[in-house]
Order: structure tokens, then sequence, then C-alpha cells
């Protein structure tokens, strides 16, 4: 696994030199006599860790955050010419989705011992602990040093000058920068960095590594490797920073490792394995016994009681891998993906369900999606384009997006036919609803809708997620039925809520404040939203929306609160314009649809806790798969609708009908009075698979059997 996350194709620059000038070489070949060994009075160290091995998602209008974060803790050892243990004492998860066992994948270790010597040790080198394969793994992931005696060999240099530097950690500092380039053309394969080396100005000591490491040279890959290589981005992108320790030198006190997996045909969302590590107490080792380590090499760890019990955490496990983001190792990281460069084309789109999705109106939809990045060309101009075809009513749809952003400005242009949710407080990051209706109910409304306008959005940072936008629209909104009645296990659909067919102009104006916090994501904090949208023609109608999601993290509980306002104001209001609550997701143990109306809230809350077992990662003969992690939520829901006006009672009773008993009646009705339903859900697989019991609180409801996939509320 290893190997394929690190393996990239060759680096682009030309081959011109070892060093931009002779001042440079004599500076490097001083930093080489600082950098070449350890000080000689140090034999070994040790030190306390801790860390944070994450799946860090970074999804559309720059939300970024984590579904799954394993902290660990416990003691590091390292014998200088020996090799290092990285014992394990303390481990916990937080989780809001498939909790992957990342740190599994890591199985001898991730935590590099030191920045002196002739090579790096990575993921395990030289610890002398067995490979999955069973060999040693001494050298299988070790990287030439930029400043060992072969760097002539491997690497050219630029740059040279001395720098101001903020560190993610205390005050900025003065280094002297190099940017090194692994050499074209090389005869062997070899491991190697790419990137910012910065050293101390006054001993030419190592003090920080931003960059890549890669595996370049020898013959083209072939068969599998070679498929797996083109077809897939990946990249393993280091962010290392040293602290002087008296007695023990320079040592990587500060260590990021993000392992960045990004499939064509797929998305432009990233997957990263974010692995961040901090040293404390870095104790030199008096007399070492040669050969010898206070711990097995490699990693080792307590008893899974003892692991559960440990209390010595120095942070909460929501703050490492949340206090940077993906986009701060860009300008190190893949050329490909960098914001500079020649146009670049990507086979992928927003989210996933560009590509494939499955409703009751499409049935299965396929499509394919790419993006084309002019960078260089005309710097922040992006155009996407999507095509596709659903099956069961026979349409294409698809369209192009144009976007330029420039700091913290982003304008946009569309044309685009796609099958957009209607009548539903939607959830913004909630992308997972493509093949969700495969296994259960369908819980979304749908609108077929062509759109063609443009947009102005204003971040509150520039690299942030937050935003005022403002967008002007020509939309058509066509007639939308639900062409299946039956899902492929069985379960029964209901019909898709008319929708009045028209075209008009619309104009949406819209606030996001810390998007990222989201029942999808463990990082605690408040996130506001609210939007005004106006549309005319035959139909004109005013719709006003707000909404606050809050998370907070204690110990192993997760509180997490949604709550949605939505008043729509019309004389005439197109049905799609309503709000419909109930069911799965919004009022469980209630109809779906159940309640509706031109004026709607709705309010969620829930506080989960893992079971204290199962929770460790399981192993099956060399393989390494998901912990089954059942977990335990108390969720309440709260709502109310109202119609309050003539039209908009008439269009709830336009929205469909259903025979209940032989008797017709409305699909949709206002909820008279505030409706309450409370849900106990045990959830497997972090929150993959969920089973519930809803209870609403009316007399006459009686309780009922719930079943989720893939979803939070």
């Amino acid at each position: 696994m290893l190997a394929f996350l690190l393996f990239l194709s060759q680096p682009q620059i030309a081959d011109t030199g070892q060093y931009a000038n002779p001042a440079l070489r004599a500076l490097i070949a001083r930093a080489e006599a600082a950098n070449a060994a350890a000080p000689a009075e140090l034999r070994g160290y040790t030190a306390r860790y801790e860390s944070e091995v994450a799946l860090a998602k970074l999804l559309p209008d720059r939300v970024e955050g984590s579904s799954t974060i394993e902290q660990t803790a416990g003691e590091f050892a390292w014998v200088a010419g020996r090799g290092f243990g990285q014992h394990q004492e303390g481990y916990r998860v937080v989780t809001t989705g498939v909790p992957l066992p990342g740190s599994a994948a890591l199985a001898n270790g991730w935590i590099i011992p030191t920045l002196t010597g002739s090579s790096y040790d990575l993921f395990g080198a030289n610890s002398g602990a067995p490979t999955s394969a069973g060999q040693d793994s001494s050298g299988t992931a070790a990287a030439e040093s930029p400043l060992g005696a072969a760097r002539d060999r491997y690497y050219r240099f630029e740059g040279g000058d001395t720098l101001m530097l903020d560190f993610p950690q205390g005050p900025p500092q003065q280094v002297v920068r190099i940017i090194v380039w692994p050499r074209d053309s090389l005869a062997e394969r070899a491991k190697l960095f790419r990137g910012d080396l910065y050293l101390d100005p006054a001993t030419g000591a190592v003090r920080r590594l931003r960059g890549q490491f890669l595996t370049v040279g020898g013959p083209p890959p072939g068969g599998k490797a070679k498929f797996i290589n083109g077809f897939v981005v990946n990249a393993a992108v280091f962010d290392i920073i040293t602290s002087a320790v008296p007695g023990a030198g320079w040592v990587p006190t500060y260590q990021r490792i993000d392992l960045e997996v990004l499939i064509p045909l797929t998305t432009e969302s990233w997957s990263t394995l974010r692995v961040m590590t901090t040293l404390r107490d870095v104790r030199p080792a008096d007399n070492p016994v040669a050969g010898a380590l206070p711990y097995t090499p490699g990693r080792s760890a307590v008893s899974k009681d003892s692991l559960g019990a440990y209390d010595g955490w120095w942070r909460k496990p929501d703050v490492m891998v949340n206090s940077v983001q993906l986009a701060d190792l860009f300008d190190v990281g893949p050329p490909r993906l960098r914001p500079d460069g020649p146009p670049v084309y990507f086979w992928r789109g927003p989210t996933t369900l560009q590509a494939l999705r499955f409703n009751r109106v499409e049935g299965l939809y396929t499509g394919v999606s790419g993006t084309l990045r002019l960078r260089d060309a005309m710097p922040g101009l992006e155009l996407r384009g999507t095509a596709g075809y659903a099956f069961w009513p026979g349409l294409p749809r698809g369209g192009l997006v144009a976007e330029l952003t420039r700091g913290s400005w982003a304008a946009s242009a569309r044309l685009m036919r796609d099958l957009e949710l209607a009548t539903k407080f939607g959830d913004p990051l909630d992308y997972n609803r493509g093949v969700r209706a495969l296994f259960q109910q369908d819980n979304y409304d749908y609108v077929d809708r062509v759109t063609a306008g443009a947009g102005l959005a204003r971040y509150f940072s520039a690299a942030g997620p937050g935003s005022v936008s403002v967008s002007f629209d020509w939309v058509k909104d066509r007639s939308t039925v639900a062409d299946l009645s039956s899902g492929p296990l069985g379960q029964e659909y209901t019909i898709n809520p008319n929708v009045d067919p028209y075209a008009y102009p619309r104009v949406r104006v819209e606030v996001d404040w810390h998007p990222q916090i989201s029942s999808h994501f463990t990082r605690p904090g408040i996130g506001l939203s609210a939007s005004y949208e106006a549309g005319w023609g035959d139909l004109p109608y005013q719709r006003i929306q707000g909404a606050v999601e809050g998370r907070a993290n204690w110990k192993s509980l997760a509180f997490t609160i949604v709550g949605n306002a939505g008043y729509t104001i019309s004389d005439s209001l197109p049905t799609q314009q309503l709000f419909l609550i109930g069911g799965p997701g919004t009022m469980p143990g209630y109809d779906y649809d159940e309640f509706g109306g031109n004026l709607a809230l709705l309010g969620r809350a829930m506080v989960a806790a893992p079971l204290p077992f199962l929770q460790a990662p399981l192993t099956v003969r060399n393989a390494t798969i998901p912990p089954i992690a059942p977990n335990l939520s108390l969720r309440v829901y709260w709502g109310y609708t109202e119609t309050t006006n003539d039209a908009a009672a008439a269009q709830l009773e336009n929205v469909g009908s259903q025979v209940v008993d032989g008797v017709t009646q409305p699909f949709s009705t206002v909820s008279g009075s505030r409706r309450w339903t409370s849900e106990i859900r045990l959830s497997l697989f972090g929150t993959l698979l969920g089973f519930g019991l809803a209870i609403p609180l009316d007399s006459d409801v009686q309780p009922s059997f719930t079943f989720s996939f893939a979803q939070s509320f």
C-alpha cells in the first residue's frame, strides 16, 4: 500500500547542473558537514509522542474537514545506527463516517527519528521491524538526503536566500531557503525529495523540510505499476520541523505527512490520509546497549484494555489535523496540482454525483466530468464540464461551468441541465446521497432544472471556505416524475412531489459562515448560513432560509445540533418552493413528506458515543479492514409547518395524493402543531449502517424501526 501511495511519475524540471551558482554549492557543502550525522556524543534518545491519523477531505467551495481521526500516544525511542521503536500506550477514535484504519496501514511506524545522516527513514525504514511481506523493513522506505555525500548524483539545487519564515508553532524565524529538485534521467530507481529545505543560518542544521518524497529513475514502470501510476494521482507530502534539544541536537519534533490520493472519473475532492505527530520530553539516552532498543523495533502496543484506559493526552483528538489545510502544501506537492504551471486537465468533476447516482426519478445515472485548469495561461481560471445519461427517463444531462478565482474573489458562469433537490432543507455537504437510494428509501425530492447564469462570491479569507455570494440565473423547471416505485432491495419508493413547469429569472444571495462545521466532519464549533432567493415569471416567489449547525466533542461523546427555518412568500406559489418534512433524516417515525407548507421549522439534536468493544481495526490474513466500531446515539427531532395564505394551501394539496386503506388522501398536510420524535440508533462501521427505533411523541403514532445507509441524520 505504501509503495502505491509513494510512487509518482518523473519530475518535470530539466537537468541543467547541480547548483544554481558557486555560492550555493559552498553553502550546501557546509550544511552537509553539519547534518552528516547525529552529534558524536548522542547515541540515542527517547521522547513522548502524540499523533493523529485522519481521513481528511477537500470538498467544493474550499470546504475541508476530517471524517475520522485516530489519536495515538506513547513512547518513541531511537538508537543511532540501530533503529527505532514506537510504543503505543493510548488509542481513541473520533468519527462521523466509516472509521478507516489509517494507522494500521502504517504498520511499521510513521515517526521520522532524525534528519541527519545520508538518508531519511520513512514509514518504518531501518526500524528492524518485519513488513507485511515478512521481510525486514531496513532500507525499504529510506529516502536519499539532499545533504548526503551522494547528493550530486541525485539532486540539483536553487535558491540560497535568507528570509523570515512562519512556522506552524511559535514565532517566525530566520532561515536559509534551498529549493531541491531530483535530477532527470537517473539510471537506477531511488526515493528522493523534491521541495524546500530550510537551514539554520548560524549552524547549517536542517530546520524545516517541506515537500514531496517520490520514486524516480530506473526503467519505466510496467504492468500494474504503470496502470496505477497513470490512472491515479497520488503523493506523499511532508512538513517536518526540528527543535534544538540539549545533548540531542536538532530533533524533528513536529511532523506532518499528507498521503494524497485523487482517482480519475470520480471527483475533484481529495481523500488524504493525514498523519501529524508532536514529540515532547526528548531525553538523550545515557548509555544505551549497542543494538538494543527499550521497545520492540517498529510499532508495538500495550494491551487493548490499557490502550482504552490511557489518560495522558495533551490535546483533544480534533486539534492537530484541523489546524492545517491541504492547500498549505500545494506549492511543494505534485507539479500537476500546483497553482502555477502550464494548463492541466483532469478527468474528474466537483463531486461523485456527476459520475454515478441512483434515485427514483432517474433510476441509474452515469456520467463523466472533466476540469481544465489554465494556471499560468490565465491564473485562477477553471473550466468544468460534465455529461451523463439518466437511463430510466432516457434523458441526457450535463453542462459547463467557468470559474475565475483571484484571492478572496470568485466569479463564475454556468449552463447546466441537472436533477436538483427541491422542497427540502438541503445539506450542502451530503455527497453520499448519490447511491443511498440503492439500499434504503429515497429521502429526497427532485426537480429537473435547466440553469444559465453568472455569480460572484467574496470569501472571508484567501484560503477559508466562508463566503457571501450573489447569482443571477435564467431557470427552466420541467415536470419531474418518479419513474421507479420500488428499489433493488424491495424498498417501496414514494411519488416525487409534483413540479410546476415554467421558466423564470432568479436572483440568489447567500452567506455561509464556517460551512465546514457539519455533522459530516469532526471539527467542533458553530456554523451559520442564510439565503434569500427571488424568482419571477408566471409564478413569482421569494424564499428565505436560515440554518445553524453546531458540534462539540467531549472525551468520547459527540454532540451535534442542526436547526433550519424557511419561509416562501408568494400569491401564486410553485410547488417546488414549498417545504416538506417527515421520514428518515428529518422526522423519523412519521411518513415521508408527511408535513408541508410555505413556512417550516426543523430542529435536530444528537449525542453519540462509541461502545467499549470492537473499536480496533480487524485483520484478516495480511489485510486490515475497518473496525465494526458500534456507536450508540440518541436523537431528538422537532418540526413545524403551516401555510400562510390560500395559494400556499392550494399548492400543498397539489403536491400529490396517496391511497391509504382505500381512501385517497393528500400526500402532505400542515403539521397542525409542533411535532416531536426521538430515535435510538445503533450504528456499525461508524455511520455506514444504522439500525434504529423511532418513537414519535404523538400518542396516536406507533414506534417504528428505521434503517439508514451512510447518513448522519
